[in-house]
């Protein structure tokens, strides 16, 4: 007799953590861009931190999010939802993440992921974001640690992130910090 294989539509239980985790990032992006300014560039300055707040609260207990690079970076864009945001192709996409336009992390289970602080609420991404990471990670192998490094508070930007300082204008500064940065990381 020969054997069946059964196939069945339920998810396996790395599927289904994956898709929790999936809806639990969107959910916490919906969150933040609910909140942005009417202006459009950028959530208040604390709405990430509450953000953050609300979902370790969630999550008590299984260990302290704020000290993993998701919890540093995140709330992100899976590809099927930064391409419904931006409209375009997945060729155009995988061209700007290529060139440096936009920033793709890739999760532990290796998916591809976008930190949405760099795209406002126009879905505009971070203005010279190639300049600065050509300056930062030239070879592009630390993804996590340029995403990181953009989103922490600097003393040499008067305490706001690097993104935050490339949506206010200060490029030249980022830049120039970024090259600072990027040899110090090289050696």
């Amino acid at each position: 007799m020969l054997g069946t294989t059964v196939a069945s539509t339920e998810p396996s239980c790395n599927e289904a953590a994956h898709l929790a985790r999936l809806k639990e990032i969107s959910e916490v992006a919906v969150r933040l861009e609910n909140q942005e300014l009417a202006i459009g560039a950028l959530p208040p300055p604390d709405a990430l931190q509450c953000a953050l707040e609300q979902r370790d609260q969630a999550h008590a207990g299984q260990g302290d999010s704020a000290d993993t690079l998701d919890g540093r970076v995140g709330p992100f864009y899976d590809t099927t939802g930064l391409l419904e945001k931006l409209h375009m192709s997945s060729d155009m996409l995988d061209a700007l993440v290529r060139t440096g336009d936009v920033l793709e992390v890739v999760s532990s289970d290796g998916y591809a992921l976008f930190p949405a602080f760099q795209f406002g609420q126009v879905a505009q991404p971070l203005p010279r974001l190639r300049d600065v990471l050509a300056e930062l990670d030239p070879g592009q192998v630390d993804p996590w640690g340029d995403a990181v490094w953009l989103n922490a508070p600097a003393e040499e930007l008067e305490g706001v992130s690097p993104a935050t300082a490339l949506r206010l204008g200060r490029t030249e500064d980022v830049v120039r910090l970024a090259r600072a940065a990027g040899s110090f990381r090289l050696g």
